[in-house]
């Protein structure tokens, strides 16, 4: 775990590795929808970051020169927002040996920097690793927002939706 960095430098670089495994992720979880509504594959991989992540705090964590995880915060829109939306996936290899924990850290930590006092998640309500996880770092479960997305042409999913005060 030593060996694995976290870094907000290079960001371009290291997203554009980390797209197969979100792809492969999005496939092996039967989101095919996803594919069509999220950017990964409506743009080339510079156009998708100029226009979504360009500007906003983003993080990668790096094992022997290649991506393994990554996260970025959206700022909620509005002048005096202070409340941001978290995205963070880890390579499935590399789950539970303390990269997302990493990754999180440096996140809320540049979050700091940036004034924001709040992170907003909202991980899918079937996916109870992610939302353990978030719970364990000490975000509070808030509230469902019920039938958020189709999981396929028959199945609606749910989102919980956690908050952490900075």
């Amino acid at each position: 775990m030593d060996n694995i960095f976290v870094t907000n430098e290079m960001i371009i670089d290291y997203f554009k590795q980390a797209l197969a495994y979100i792809n492969r992720a999005i496939e092996d979880r039967n989101f095919a929808h996803l594919s069509t509504t999220i950017p990964y594959s409506k743009f080339t991989f510079k156009d998708w970051y100029n226009e979504y992540l360009d500007g906003q705090i983003c993080v990668a964590a790096i094992l022997n020169n290649q991506c393994i995880g990554l996260s970025h915060l959206e700022q909620e829109h509005g002048r005096r927002s202070v409340n941001c939306y978290l995205a963070l996936t880890v390579e499935p290899n590399y789950h539970r040996i303390g990269v997302g924990k990493k990754i999180l850290k440096k996140i809320e930590n540049l979050a700091r920097l940036y004034g924001l006092v709040r992170i907003t998640a909202e991980p899918n309500a079937e996916n109870k690793t992610a939302i353990q996880f978030l719970l364990k770092q000490g975000y509070e479960i808030e509230g469902e927002l019920k039938c958020a997305f189709k999981k396929n042409d028959h199945d609606l999913v749910s989102r919980l939706i956690l908050g952490k005060i900075l």
